[in-house]
């Protein structure tokens, strides 16, 4: 593992995990609607089969053994169209999910390492590491951060505390 890499990234995965558990969550709501039907009344349905089943004039007639009439079609068939089933790609969404859910495995797997090893550093080290990685504070900004919180501000004890931190991450983590 990059260490460097990994703390430069840590916000954004942590974000990333965030909108991996509401796609997640999103698709498990969607699955439990999935092949769930409702009916409509007689009328609902009889009114829109005659809405949709304008005919154009001038059109020939089918040659099919089907009825030519939209009347007809509508007596025939209305008691299979009240019924309307959410239907959805069910192994498409499953195979989402377990990609989604993979992905934010190893995002977390990594941020908690971070987490974990940032425990390990003082208060110092912590707040260096932080700025500079995570807020990308450089130079002065970091310095006068570091000013405001520790009321002294020699740049090469900021530097050094950084590599020290860093050090001792590295040996946490392997």
């Amino acid at each position: 593992m990059n260490v460097e890499k990994t703390l430069r990234e840590y916000l954004k995965n942590k974000s990333r995990m965030n909108i991996l558990n509401l796609r997640i969550e999103k698709a498990k709501r969607e699955l439990q609607l999935a092949n769930t039907s409702y009916t409509e009344d007689e009328k609902d349905t009889i009114e829109a089969l005659q809405i949709s089943a304008v005919t154009i004039k001038n059109t020939p007639s089918s040659k099919t053994n089907e009825f030519n009439s939209a009347v007809e079609n509508t007596v025939i068939n209305y008691h299979e169209e009240q019924i309307h089933k959410n239907r959805m790609d069910i192994d498409g969404v499953y195979s989402n999910i377990r990609t989604w859910e993979k992905e934010y495995k190893e995002l977390k797997d990594e941020t908690e390492t971070i987490e974990v090893a940032l425990n390990g550093l003082t208060f110092q080290e912590q707040f260096v590491i932080k700025m500079y990685y995570f807020e990308k504070l450089k130079g002065s900004d970091l310095q006068l951060n570091f000013e405001k919180n520790f009321k002294y501000k020699n740049q090469e004890t900021i530097r050094l505390l950084r590599l020290n931190a860093l050090k001792k991450i590295k040996v946490l983590i392997t």
